[in-house]
C-alpha cells in the first residue's frame, strides 16, 4: 500500500479506500487485524491512468494487472508486488503477488439503465472466469459427477473468452461516457444492485488519514458510504467471524515463483512461506 499510494501521488492518480479498508482505517488506524487484503477506488478517467502506466509500475517493483490479460479471471485490477507469489485458487491456474484491487467507480445517470449495464456485467464476468477455469479430473471427479452440467458449461465457455471480453469492453465504453450523476457505484461488482450504488458526492473529495505508521486517502463521506454497506462499522463484529474469507492456495511471501516452480513445491509439500 504504501508503493501504491507513492505511486499514485507520483503520477497524480487520486484514489481512496474501498470497502473494509475505510473501516480499517476509521475503526483501527490501519489493517483489520484479520483482514489481509487491501481495495481502493478510482473514477474512470484514474483508472484508466492508472491502467496506462504499468511501465511506470515496474520501476519500483510493482506491476497492473487486469481483465486484459489472459488468464486473470476477475473484473478488477490489481496494483501487485513482483517480488512475491500467490495463487489463490487451485482451479485458476493465474499466478501474481501480494496486490491492491483497484475498483472503478462510474457515474449513473439512469438507475433503469445502469441496472442493465450492472447484470450485463455480472453475466460477462462470470462467464469469463467461467472459461478460465480449470478442473483436474483425477482429483475432481467427484464433483464432475455431482455437476457434470456445470463442468461441460466451462469448457463450453472457454471457447467463447474473446466473446465476453469484447462484450465487457463494449459496457466499459458506455460506462465512461457517463460524465455525471447524483450517484456513482462499481458496476463490475458481484453484489446486488443496491449494495453497489452510492450517493456521488460521498467521493467527490478525499481525506488523509493514519494508516499504520502512514496515511491514505479515505472519501470525505466515509460515514455515510460505511454506514450504507455495513451498518454500525464501529462495533466489533463477533470473534467467530474475525476471519479472513480469502483463498491463498499457495502463498509465498519471500519469493517470485512461476506455476511450475511452485506445482514442485506443492508436490514437496509447500504451501506457505512467510
Amino acid at each position: 500500500m504504501k508503493a501504491f499510494d507513492f505511486f499514485c501521488k507520483k503520477n497524480e492518480i487520486d484514489y481512496v479506500a474501498a470497502y473494509g479498508t475505510v473501516i480499517g482505517a476509521v475503526r483501527h488506524k490501519g489493517l483489520i487485524p484479520w483482514d489481509d487484503d487491501i481495495d481502493v477506488f478510482m473514477d474512470w478517467k484514474n483508472y484508466n491512468r492508472f491502467l496506462s502506466l504499468r511501465a511506470n509500475a515496474t520501476k519500483i517493483g510493482c506491476s497492473v494487472i487486469d481483465r486484459k490479460d489472459y488468464g486473470y479471471y476477475l473484473p478488477m485490477a490489481k496494483f501487485v508486488d513482483m517480488e512475491s507469489t500467490i495463487w489463490e485458487h487451485k482451479r485458476y491456474p493465474y499466478v501474481y503477488g501480494v496486490y491492491i484491487d483497484v475498483f472503478p467507480l462510474g457515474y449513473v445517470n439512469s438507475i433503469s439503465d445502469s441496472k442493465k449495464i450492472h447484470e450485463k456485467y455480472k453475466y460477462h464476468s462470470l462467464q469469463l472466469s467461467k472459461g478460465y477455469r480449470r478442473f483436474y479430473f483425477k482429483q475432481d471427479l467427484k464433483y464432475f459427477l455431482r455437476f457434470p452440467i456445470e463442468t461441460v458449461d466451462c469448457f463450453i465457455e472457454r471457447s467463447r473468452i474473446s466473446y465476453h471480453q469484447l462484450e465487457l469492453n463494449k459496457l466499459d465504453a458506455v460506462i465512461a461516457n457517463i460524465s455525471s450523476g447524483d450517484y456513482c457505484m462499481y458496476y463490475r461488482s458481484m453484489d446486488s444492485f443496491e449494495h453497489s450504488l452510492f450517493m456521488a458526492d460521498w467521493f467527490k473529495k478525499s481525506i488523509r488519514v493514519p494508516f499504520e505508521d502512514f496515511e491514505i486517502s479515505i472519501p470525505e463521506g466515509y460515514h455515510e458510504y460505511l454506514s450504507l454497506c455495513y451498518g454500525d462499522y464501529m462495533t466489533l463484529p463477533p470473534i467467530e467471524k474475525q476471519i479472513s474469507h480469502h483463498s491463498h492456495y499457495y502463498l509465498n511471501l519471500k519469493e517470485k515463483l512461476n506455476l511450475d516452480q511452485i506445482k514442485d513445491r506443492i508436490q514437496q509439500g509447500e504451501h506457505l512461506v512467510y
